[in-house]
């Protein structure tokens, strides 16, 4: 059960550089402890490569005169957040640059042997389509927004990247967030883009990035710009919710005093009960989501337009009943 959790929520690799091979042989058979050593050892490997394609990637961009910020997992691997490089799971690497220049990043990569996964985009996409190419570990999405529509006003792209902090002694410019706007980003992308106190998931992965940061940068973070944030955008119960987790799960002492919320305190006990319940954890995702979907292309003219045309689709219709019923 241990080990599937740890899949689940994506930090088997961290298991072992985080409580130690000593202590973990300790409170697992010792087959257990070898095979998160293996994750760990592998996850390692991965990421040092994802880190010598994201100098590559820059070096290209710098070219064209595009200095890129570094976002999550990739931000940290470069700024060294992690006292061991193998404990975080990446799935791609994501790299902000500036809207106008968007086009002239693509063809720039394009040149030097990347290629789109797919020719599909979301008419509010906030990253062009995965770019892959076959030697590198992770295909690479180049943002122009930070966040999903309709979040991506909450953190705004110039302002994150004009109080970026550029990389030293590195063989290509490249930038990652401030402290600041790297938690903002942190609590915004797990519960405003991927909805996840809406769904009722946990996003460990994330909340193990929060402490690091707080950890590191604990003194160069303004809490009171990060409330604020929410409070002023009416997302305070994202924000609760996330602390929350984190307080519980992975013992952040509150950095900032907050009202207690009866609200978030329900989300996060639906939550564990839904982490011990896989079933019903894929039940509340099918049955919110065609909401939360909804949602996102009621929200401007455009988009209802071509919701309009969608749901004339007979293969539409197909494609999200499916998706209700787990198929």
């Amino acid at each position: 059960a241990f080990i599937a959790l740890a899949h689940e929520f994506r930090v088997a690799p961290a298991v072992m550089p985080r409580v130690g091979r000593e202590a973990l042989s300790q409170i697992m058979p010792e087959g257990a402890a070898t095979y998160f050593e293996g994750c760990a050892a592998e996850r390692g490997r991965v990421n040092r490569a994802i880190r010598d394609q994201a100098i590559e990637v820059a070096g290209t961009l710098n070219r064209i005169g595009v200095t890129p910020v570094a976002m999550k997992g990739g931000a940290h691997l470069l700024s060294r957040l992690y006292s061991d490089t193998s404990m975080r799971v990446m799935d791609d690497l994501d790299l902000l640059v500036p809207e106008e220049r968007i086009h002239d990043c693509v063809a720039a990569l394009e040149s030097a042997g990347f290629a789109p996964s797919t020719d599909y985009e979301h008419p509010r996409a906030h990253h062009t389509p995965p770019l892959w190419r076959r030697d590198l570990p992770v295909p690479l999405e180049l943002h122009h927004h930070v966040l999903a529509h309709p979040s991506r006003d909450f953190l705004d792209a110039n302002e994150l990247r004009a109080s970026a902090l550029e990389i030293e002694g590195e063989e290509a410019r490249i930038s990652v967030p401030s402290p600041t706007l790297a938690v903002i980003h942190n609590i915004a992308h797990a519960q405003l883009s991927d909805h996840g106190f809406v769904y009722g998931a946990v996003d460990l992965r994330a909340l193990l990035d929060l402490v690091l940061l707080t950890q590191a940068h604990g003194d160069k973070i303004d809490w009171e710009l990060v409330t604020g944030r929410f409070e002023r955008r009416k997302r305070r119960m994202a924000l609760r919710y996330h602390l929350l987790c984190a307080a519980d799960l992975m013992r952040l002492g509150s950095p900032i005093a907050l009202p207690r919320s009866r609200g978030a305190y329900m989300l996060y006990r639906r939550a564990l009960a839904q982490a011990s319940n896989p079933k019903a954890m894929s039940l509340s995702f099918r049955l919110l989501r065609p909401f939360v979907l909804l949602r996102r292309e009621l929200s401007e003219q455009e988009l209802r337009r071509r919701l309009g045309r969608n749901l004339a689709d007979r293969s539409w219709w197909r494609r999200h009943l499916g998706a209700v019923r787990g198929r």
